[in-house]
């Protein structure tokens, strides 16, 4: 059996397609909600989706493979469109950085 360390397990996450979208929406979401510029509409509408995807109860199960995540992939997604508008380039920046630090 093959040990892998930390970053390669994540290196293998972030090369799944709906996680690596799952963790860049709510990266981006995140990066949003710490920009002090951002309104506080537009923050509670971030909020809202990081909650429902960290909270264990959800529409499917987080712990059902594949399904589980995409129900949490959703809601970013429909987030994400709603502010589109809003997202400035810098936060594209940023949450592509904190990416590239997981």
């Amino acid at each position: 059996m093959t040990k892998l360390s930390h970053d390669e397990v994540w290196d293998k996450f972030k090369d799944i397609k709906g996680v690596k979208q799952l963790l860049e929406s709510a990266l981006l979401l995140y990066s949003l909600l710490i920009d002090a510029d951002t309104p506080k509409w537009l923050k509670t509408i971030a909020v809202a989706a990081l909650l429902y995807l960290i909270t264990p109860i959800d529409v499917i199960p987080d712990f059902i493979p594949i399904e589980g995540l995409i129900d949490d992939l959703a809601v970013l997604t429909a987030a994400i469109s709603s502010i589109k508008s809003h997202i400035k380039p810098h936060h594209k920046t940023q949450a592509n950085e904190f990416f590239n630090q997981l």
